[in-house]
């Protein structure tokens, strides 16, 4: 899965606009909702908040239209923070500060 995530992500850097709603979606199933264990959400979380760093340093403004825009607005407002791990506070904290 780790490596899987790291190519997402370097097509992501690399410019090309291949991360849709969907994708994300499908990731968050499969990495947060249906996870065995922390770490597995962790990753999720950790690659979210990088993704958001290479946007910001992409454009000047927030993103409109965005899959990482709809993830912050339809998924991260909406977590239980009862069971908050330290990954997850950095993606929420990186997404509101933004």
């Amino acid at each position: 899965m780790d490596e899987r995530l790291k190519f997402i992500f370097f097509l992501f850097q690399s410019g090309q606009d291949v991360l849709e709603q969907m994708h994300i979606t499908i990731m968050w199933e499969f990495l947060v909702v249906y996870a065995f264990y922390e770490p597995e959400r962790d990753q999720f979380f950790e690659m979210m908040t990088e993704l958001l760093k290479v946007q910001l340093k992409k454009e000047d403004s927030m993103f409109e239209d965005d899959p990482l825009d709809a993830f912050y607005y339809d998924t991260l407002l909406k977590l239980d923070f009862r069971y908050l791990s330290e990954a997850m506070y950095g993606c929420f904290e990186k997404f509101f500060m933004a």
